[in-house]
This record gives C-alpha cells, structure tokens and sequence, in this order.
C-alpha cells in the first residue's frame, strides 16, 4: 500500500515526500525493531521514486511521547542514511553516530544500541502488562496474555541484558553526551523490568488460581499461603515498578527547563499523565493496589483478588 499511494500521489502530478516515523503513538521507551523498518521501507519507495517526483524523506516524530528523549536520534540517523542510500547498512551508521556523539569508536557499542531498539516492544505488546485498572483491561485477542506472550519476552530481556552489559562497560569511556548514553543504561533497566511483567502478571494468575482450588478442596491453610506467594510476588514486582516510573521522570524533566509547561504536564496533548510517566506510574500503582489485596486475603485465604481474565496460565 505505501508503495502503490506513493505512486498515485506522483501520477496524478504531485510531488510527495515519505514521512515515516522515528517514534509513533505506539512507542514505547524506545523506538522498536518497527519504527526502524519503516524508516528503511518509506527510504525504499522515495529513492525508487525519485525520477517520477518524488522529493526524498522526511523523518518525523509522533505524540504522545512515550519513548525517552533523545531515543529518536539513532532512528533519525538511519533515516538520514536511508534516505540517502537505502540499502546502507544500519551497523556502519550506528557505528558513525556512536562515533559524533558518545566519542566511542568500534563496533561493540554500536551493535548493543541497534540491539537494544530491536529488542523494545511497542506498546501492541505492552498493552498486554501494562494493566491500570484489573476489572477494566479488555478481554480478547489484542489484550490476552499468554505462555506464548511470556517465552517472547524472556528472549527479549535476555537480548536488553547482554546489551546493557555491553553499555555499562563503555559508561567510562565516553567523552560526550554522557546524559544521553546513560539514558540508554536506564531504557535497558526499564526494558528488563516491563518485559518482567509478562511473567509476573502469568505468575500471579497461577498462584492465585491455585488458591481458588485449595479452597475448593477446603485446604485453607494452603490457601493462605498462595496468596502470601501472590503478595510477595506483587509486592517485589511493585517496587521494580515504581523504580521504572522513577526513571522516566527523571528523563522527561531531563530535557525540560524549569519553567516549560510540559515538564509538570500542563501543555495540552503533550503531558506527562498521558506519556511513559503518567502510564508507568498508574501501572504500578495497580501492582501495589493488587499486591495489597493479595495480602489481605492471606490472612484467611479468602477473597476476590480481582486479576483480570485476560491472563491464561497453563
């Protein structure tokens, strides 16, 4: 489709620009594996293009913002690059931005970055974990959280983990831009602690569900302690939540000055409650409402924990 508008666009005598996106409604920490296709894709069509009309690439950026700032300048060298030659290779441009902007030369920094983005999931996958209201988060095949959902972001952590390895070695070596390559270190840390969720929200369903057949069976004091499991386990991952949102906002006041009405949230669609904090601060408000719960219900073993019915367990 984006090849065939193009050319209706050249046809019927227009000059177009492709404008893909760096970052999208559907970012979320970092621009993901997605945004960077795209970018390569609209470069693709455009340079195909060119004697027909068409006057190049435009790379833009999409509200609200829920990627972390200057997360979008990679994407936005590769779309330069892309735009220029499209078959450039993605290592050799990471490896010049890496180069101009943290001061770092070779390879291995570079390929942890580029692994970094590929390894970040968009807010399709997200919308799964990021649960703000139990009784509320939909029940069907956009929202449904399964086993299958759970190995995926296993992979997905074990991929942040060997790049954020990777970055904190190079930490000392950096010679410019040192706030924006640590906001790396802390994508890496939010990123291993929202793909998480994936196995902490399946966990929880299980030990409570087992609680509910204890129950039936009348072993009460098994079913106490399953719900002090579920506690625990919400609990720990309540903490890890909120240490996530804590970073987030540290990074969108990062880039604001005292008095910009976005840094506290008063600046129409570009606030905070709607961008990364506000979303990570009322997700993990719901963790520690339901670990709460959990806790109560432990001393009887009784009780609705409220889990949404999206989640299935083997």
């Amino acid at each position: 489709p984006l090849a065939r508008d193009h050319r209706r666009l050249l046809d019927q005598g227009l000059a177009a620009i492709a404008c893909p996106a760096a970052a999208r409604v559907f970012t979320c920490i970092l621009p993901d594996a997605t945004n960077l296709a795209n970018l390569r894709e609209f470069a693709r069509v455009a340079h195909a293009n060119r004697r027909r009309g068409s006057l190049g690439v435009m790379t833009t950026v999409w509200c609200p913002e829920r990627q972390l700032g200057g997360s979008t300048h990679l994407p936005m060298a590769l779309g330069l690059a892309w735009g220029a030659d499209p078959k450039a290779d993605a290592q050799q441009v990471a490896e010049r931005f890496v180069c101009d902007e943290f001061g770092l030369r070779g390879s291995t920094v570079a390929r942890a970055l580029l692994a970094l983005h590929d390894a970040s999931p968009s807010l399709l996958r997200l919308r799964k974990v990021f649960i703000e209201n139990p009784a509320q988060q939909p029940d069907n095949e956009y929202y449904r959280l399964t086993p299958a959902d759970v190995a995926d972001a296993e992979k997905r952590r074990a991929a942040v983990a060997a790049a954020a390895k990777v970055l904190a070695e190079a930490r000392s070596r950096v010679t410019r831009n040192a706030r924006e390559f640590a906001m790396y270190i802390d994508a890496a840390e939010m990123l291993d602690e929202t793909l998480s969720r994936f196995a902490l929200w399946q966990d929880a369903a299980t030990l409570d569900r087992l609680r509910q057949a204890a129950l039936a069976t009348g072993d009460r004091e098994d079913a106490r302690r399953l719900a002090a499991d579920a506690a625990a386990v919400l609990a720990e991952a309540a903490r890890g939540a909120k240490a996530s949102a804590k970073l987030a906002e540290r990074d969108w006041k990062r880039l604001r000055y005292a008095g910009d009405p976005r840094r506290l949230g008063r600046d129409g669609y570009v606030i905070q409650k709607s961008a990364l904090v506000g979303q990570l601060v009322r997700t993990a408000a719901a963790i520690e409402r339901l670990a709460a719960r959990a806790a109560k219900i432990a001393r009887t073993g009784r009780g609705n924990l409220g889990l949404p019915n999206s989640i299935v367990t083997l």
